[in-house]
C-alpha cells in the first residue's frame, strides 16, 4: 500500500479538488467533491468543512469514507476514518483566505470545522496516454 499511497499523495498535491464519499443519514451513498486542504507528512488527508453540514453528521455516524480522483491519467482510490479535529492552531495553520465567502468570520468562526482522513487502503492506476 505504501507505494500507492505515496502517489495517491503526489497525485492529489497536484489536483486538490477531489470526490468523498460517505455514508448518508438513509444509508445510501452520498458523495460530494472536497477541496484537499492539506496533504501531512504521515499522508492524512485534511479538508475543512461546515461543522453543522449533513458531511459531519455522516460522519458522526459512521467515520469511513471515500477520496476518489481523476486527472490526467491517474485514478486514486482512499478508504479512510474521518476525525474531526477542532484545535485552533490546526485550524490556523490550514485557513485559506478563500474560505471567507463560507466562514464570513473567519478561522475563528464556529462554523468553520477540519476533518482528518486516516488512510486505510490505497490504490492509484496510471493510464496510458492515447
Amino acid at each position: 500500500m505504501e507505494k500507492n499511497l505515496q502517489k495517491s499523495a503526489e497525485h492529489i498535491r497536484k489536483h486538490r479538488d477531489v470526490h468523498m464519499a460517505t455514508v448518508g443519514l438513509d444509508n445510501n451513498p452520498n458523495c460530494r467533491v472536497m477541496y484537499t486542504a492539506r496533504i501531512d507528512d504521515e499522508n492524512n488527508l485534511w479538508f475543512a468543512t461546515h461543522a453543522e453540514s449533513d458531511k459531519m453528521a455522516e460522519l458522526a455516524r459512521n467515520p469511513t469514507c471515500v477520496i476518489t480522483s481523476w486527472a490526467d491519467h491517474e485514478y486514486v482510490h482512499l478508504t479512510g476514518e474521518v476525525q474531526r479535529v477542532d484545535d485552533p492552531k490546526k485550524k490556523e495553520e490550514l485557513w485559506e483566505d478563500e474560505w471567507n465567502m463560507y466562514f464570513p468570520r473567519g478561522k475563528d468562526d464556529p462554523a468553520y470545522a477540519l476533518v482528518k482522513v486516516n488512510v486505510r487502503n490505497a490504490e492509484f492506476t496510471a493510464m496510458p496516454k492515447s
